[in-house]
């Protein structure tokens, strides 16, 4: 079985990524954007940004780093609304995509 071509619409928003930051946040961790693949948002993580009460979710069409602070520190994500499904998307490393 042959994966699916990759959405123009993802290989598009993660050439932005890439354009714009050298090193990425994922969750405490940082990588490369090369190491990263949008996926779709898992529903306890969605869950959680929007019980925040400061998040309001991104535009679609735009990446977007969302930062969350908390006592024990902070972390980071760069998330993605599609803007023809309006699928949100996280940056996350391919390992963990796979």
């Amino acid at each position: 079985m042959t994966n699916p071509p990759p959405d123009p619409v993802l290989v598009n928003a993660h050439a932005q990524v890439a354009a714009s930051y050298e090193i990425v946040p994922w969750l405490e961790q940082l990588f490369l954007p090369s190491e990263l693949v949008f996926s779709p948002i898992p529903a306890d993580m969605l869950a959680l940004l929007e019980a925040s009460g400061d998040f309001a979710g991104p535009k679609p069409g735009k990446p977007v780093l969302v930062r969350i602070f908390s006592q024990d520190g902070e972390a980071g994500m760069m998330i993605f609304v599609h803007p023809v499904t309006s699928v949100m998307y996280v940056l996350v490393p391919v390992r963990s995509h796979q």
